[in-house]
């Protein structure tokens, strides 16, 4: 009979360490994760102009993260990304004046931009410092909220539309419209194409959804994500002629974007959609 109940509490002291042994394994598997994954959704330079409308472009992004779980439910995560950013704008009669001092004389040079349209483009890294909270069960609900900062990578513009400029002479009180080796007539699809210079980023993030469980080490989130920019991330001169009249090559106008000029106040990315990631648990 002793024999026995030695043997039985034997086993129930095994059973008890092999647990022990178990949950701290596998606590110390869930303390460390590996993410990689990607989004699609609008994601567009979002500003305001005055002679016209701006639409939301469309845009993806892709990243790799790490988190840490400082308890079963909360982590701190950081990572580092690619997003991609879209938007263009149709503005309507753009009339403007300039003085130019000539090679002869000097003269207004008087432009009127008709139809236009610009479509701009930026991509960004990303360095994301998020809060993360997930609940333990096989499907889990997980959400992750913080700041992310962005470098510029690359950004461009295109744009086009019809235009008419002549030249007035205050001296001769003439005015001089069909000159197009002096830069002065009508003008159709004429715009530039040309790179934009563009500053940092700072965003406020969010990302909520679902985790699912493959194994003790593998899972699938699927969620949507929020990332609102707090920056104008234009940079330099934002107070551009449209369209500069060039002395020195009179028949090649030099045109600017709409983003270096005085018809925006301000552009800040903001990107909304669904994000798929693979979760590797160490």
């Amino acid at each position: 009979m002793n024999r026995f109940l030695l043997i039985v509490v034997f086993i129930l002291f095994f059973n008890c360490v092999y647990a022990q042994i178990e949950n701290h394994t596998s606590s110390k598997q869930l303390k460390h994760e590996i993410f990689a994954g990607g989004g699609f959704g609008l994601s567009s330079l979002q500003y305001q102009v005055s002679e016209g409308n701006s639409q939301f472009g469309l845009g993806g992004r892709a990243g790799i993260g790490y988190s840490y779980m400082v308890a079963p439910k909360f982590g701190i995560s950081t990572g580092v990304g690619v997003s991609f950013y879209g938007s263009q704008s149709n503005l309507n009669v753009l009339a403007n004046e300039q003085s130019v001092t000539g090679l002869e004389e000097n003269f207004i040079f008087k432009t009127s931009y008709a139809d236009y349209h610009e479509t701009q483009s930026a991509a960004y890294l990303d360095i994301p410092i998020m809060l993360l909270f997930k609940t333990q069960s096989p499907t889990a609900f997980y959400g992750m909220a913080g700041v992310k900062l962005g470098l510029p990578i690359n950004a461009n513009y295109s744009g086009s539309g019809n235009l008419t400029s002549l030249a007035f002479f205050e001296f001769e009180n003439q005015e001089y419209t069909n000159m197009p080796e002096r830069g002065f007539g009508t003008f159709d699809n004429v715009g530039g194409n040309a790179k934009l210079e563009t500053g940092m980023n700072l965003s406020l993030s969010v990302e909520v959804g679902m985790e699912s469980s493959i194994s003790d080490k593998l899972a699938l989130r699927a969620g949507i994500f929020l990332d609102y920019g707090l920056m104008d991330i234009r940079k330099g001169n934002n107070n551009q002629q449209f369209i500069k009249y060039q002395n020195d090559v009179p028949n090649n106008l030099m045109y600017n974007s709409i983003f270096n000029t005085q018809y925006l106040d301000k552009v800040t990315p903001l990107a909304v959609g669904v994000k798929l990631s693979v979760v590797f648990r160490l």
